[in-house]
C-alpha cells in the first residue's frame, strides 16, 4: 500500500509539471518582424491612419474644406430657396442649381446649428458661421485617403513589453481605428492580423495578406479617384465672380504666429475688372493688380499693391485653403515663413 501511494504521488506530480510545461509553451510570445510592426512611424501604420480619417471632401461645395464634413441632415439657403441636404446625392442638386443661375449669385447660407465630423471622426455641434470658420482655420491640411476603405472588423495583436502580456483587439470602424493607432504606447508591439480586405472607390474588393501588400495597394490606388478636394471643382471664373462681387477686409493676418491683423484696420479691398486691385482708407486709395489661376491642382491668388506700407505684406502668391461668399482663407506660397490670412466681406 505504501508503494502504491508513492506511485500515485509521482503520477500526480508528473501530471502537474506536465500541465505547467504546456501552459508555459502556450504562453510563448513570437515577436513580429520589424516589417510586420504597426505604428504611426511605419508606412503601413501611416496609411491605416490616413484611411481612418474623416473623409470631408464630399461637402466642399458647402463648407469649402476637406478637413471636416457636415453631418446629415442639414439645411442650406441658396439664392433664397431652402434645400434640405440628406445625403451626398443632394450635393449634385446644389451644383445643378448653381449651374442654372444666370447671374452667378450662388450664395449658399448654412442654417445653424449643425453637427460637424472632425478628422478623428468625433462630432461637435457648431452654432454659428463664426464658430465654423474658427474650426476650419484650426484644421490641419487634408491628408486622408479616400480612394479605398477598410472592410471591418479587423484585429490587431498587441504585446506589452513592460507587463510581458499578449492580447488582441478587434476594430469595428474608422473611428475606433483612428483612436487605436493614435494611442499606441511605446511599450507596445502591435501587428495587424491578416488577411484583411480593402474596398476600392469602384467597389472592387482586394485581399491583403501583409504589410507589404497593404503599402503596395495604397500606393497604387490612393490617387486613382477624384477626392473632390479642390474647392468643389470651382473654376477660376467662379472664384473671380466671388472676389469681385464684394468689398473685402483683412480680418486676420498671422505671420510666423505673430498677429499683424491690426495693420489692416480701416482698409477696404476691392477686386475690380481688368485685374485692378484697389485698397481704400479714409485718406487715400492705393492701386494694385490681382490674378487667379488653377495650376498644380489648387486655386491660387496673386496680389500686388503699389505700396511700401503695410499693404506690402499682401504682395505674394497665395494658395486658397477654403472659402465661401463671406470669407476666404489663404496661405503664402512664395516663402518659407508660415503666413495665414483670412479675408471677410465688409
Amino acid at each position: 500500500m505504501k508503494y502504491l501511494g508513492q506511485l500515485f504521488s509521482i503520477l500526480i506530480l508528473s501530471l502537474i509539471f506536465g500541465l505547467y510545461g504546456c501552459q508555459e509553451e502556450a504562453q510563448e510570445i513570437v515577436t513580429p518582424m520589424p516589417t510586420e510592426i504597426i505604428s504611426l512611424e511605419s508606412k503601413s501604420g501611416e496609411f491605416l491612419f490616413r484611411i481612418s480619417q474623416q473623409q470631408g471632401s464630399g461637402d466642399n461645395i458647402i463648407d469649402g474644406s476637406s478637413c471636416t464634413s457636415i453631418v446629415f441632415p442639414f439645411t442650406v439657403i441658396i439664392n433664397g430657396a431652402s434645400v434640405e441636404i440628406t445625403s451626398e446625392d443632394d450635393f449634385d442638386l446644389i451644383e445643378d442649381i448653381i449651374d442654372e443661375l444666370e447671374d452667378d449669385s450662388d450664395n449658399i447660407e448654412i442654417q445653424f446649428p449643425i453637427e460637424v465630423s472632425l478628422p478623428d471622426n468625433t462630432v461637435v455641434t457648431i452654432a454659428t458661421m463664426d464658430e465654423l470658420e474658427d474650426l476650419l482655420d484650426e484644421c490641419d491640411d487634408d491628408d486622408d485617403i479616400e480612394c479605398l476603405d477598410i472592410v471591418y472588423p479587423i484585429t490587431f495583436s498587441i504585446y506589452n513589453q513592460i507587463r510581458e502580456q499578449a492580447s488582441t483587439t478587434t476594430i469595428e470602424n474608422d473611428r475606433e481605428l483612428y483612436q487605436f493607432l493614435d494611442q499606441i504606447e511605446d511599450s507596445e508591439i502591435v501587428s495587424l492580423i491578416y488577411p484583411i480586405d480593402l474596398v476600392l472607390f469602384n467597389n472592387d474588393m482586394i485581399s491583403i495578406n501583409s504589410n507589404q501588400e497593404l503599402e503596395a495597394a495604397v500606393e497604387l490606388y490612393e490617387d486613382s479617384c477624384d477626392e473632390d478636394d479642390d474647392d468643389h471643382d470651382i473654376d477660376v471664373t467662379e472664384l473671380n465672380n466671388i472676389l469681385k462681387e464684394s468689398i473685402w477686409m483683412v480680418a486676420k493676418y498671422d505671420s510666423a504666429a505673430v498677429d499683424k491683423s491690426g495693420f489692416f484696420i480701416g482698409i477696404d479691398i476691392s477686386f475690380l475688372d481688368d485685374n485692378i486691385l484697389l485698397a481704400k482708407t479714409d485718406s487715400e486709395e492705393i492701386d494694385g493688380e490681382w490674378e487667379t489661376s488653377g495650376d498644380d491642382g489648387f486655386l491660387q491668388l496673386s496680389t500686388e499693391f503699389d505700396s511700401d506700407g503695410n499693404l506690402n505684406l499682401l504682395n505674394r502668391d497665395w494658395k486658397l485653403e477654403h472659402f465661401n461668399n463671406d470669407s476666404i482663407k489663404i496661405t503664402a506660397l512664395d516663402t518659407d515663413e508660415v503666413i495665414n490670412v483670412i479675408m471677410t466681406v465688409k
